[in-house]
């Protein structure tokens, strides 16, 4: 019933972002947490819309790749933000192992000037699919929050 109500989530957010045809910004940046431990991130903007692609990594001994689309509700100079996306990691270390995550992001932004800005979220996972043949601490939990931390510069 879980599954349901996360893929429900998924697909409403989805269904608010339909078309990034008409690009306002471009923006990259570095972050901690979320779909990683540390990665870089970029994403394209169509008035509150947006959609990221993620590539980061946990202990440099596997690789994550992410995308989301999201929602920015803006107040003021501070933006709140929700979406949906999926996830897709590879671990290498001693053997292969992977794990696919619908993710759920909640969080804050703070324009710092024109071209830059910090944020700080929360972002749910709920492993949709696991295959591994090594032990993993990421494997192990079918649901996790994860906090995330990143800042991004427009270009």
């Amino acid at each position: 019933m879980f599954q349901k109500i996360l893929l429900t989530l998924f697909f409403l957010c989805l269904s608010f972002s339909v078309s990034l045809a008409e690009k306002n910004a471009t923006t990259l940046g570095f972050s901690l947490g979320g779909n990683h431990l540390t990665g870089l991130h970029f994403e394209t903007y169509n008035r509150q819309h947006s959609y990221k692609f993620d590539i980061g990594t946990w202990n440099f001994q596997d690789i994550s790749i992410g995308n989301q689309i999201k929602l920015y509700f803006k107040y003021l100079e501070t933006s709140f933000y929700t979406g949906s996306g999926i996830s897709f990691h590879l671990v290498f270390n001693n053997g292969f192992g992977y794990f696919v995550s619908l993710n759920l992001p909640l969080g804050i932004e703070w324009s710092l000037n024109n071209n830059s800005a910090l944020g700080i979220g929360l972002e749910t996972h709920y492993t949709l699919s696991t295959g591994s043949i090594i032990s993993h601490p990421l494997f192990d939990k079918k649901f996790s929050i994860i906090p995330c931390f990143y800042y991004k510069i427009q270009w």
